[in-house]
């Protein structure tokens, strides 16, 4: 359930982060994408510690952040 939060979010923000890195550049968005994505993930242990739906909530806006950046490297090539 975990794992499936993330890839939801993945593959609805890719057409998102397409569009804004055409708007705000490529490097821009892959940066703020990936920082986010790496903050996140070193929250993880903590918000599973706290508790199910905080751990769910983080998956899910890490999801959001790297499906933003996973798009966002087009514009950089």
């Amino acid at each position: 359930m975990i794992h499936e939060k993330i890839l939801i979010r993945y593959i609805t923000t890719q057409f998102i982060g397409g569009y804004m890195a055409s708007k705000i550049g490529g490097t821009l968005l892959f940066g703020l994408g990936i920082g986010c994505t790496a903050i996140l993930t070193l929250l993880t242990p903590i918000a599973a510690k706290y508790s199910f739906w905080m751990l769910l909530a983080v998956r899910i806006i890490e999801g959001v952040f790297e499906g933003v950046s996973s798009t966002s490297h087009v514009e950089l090539s």
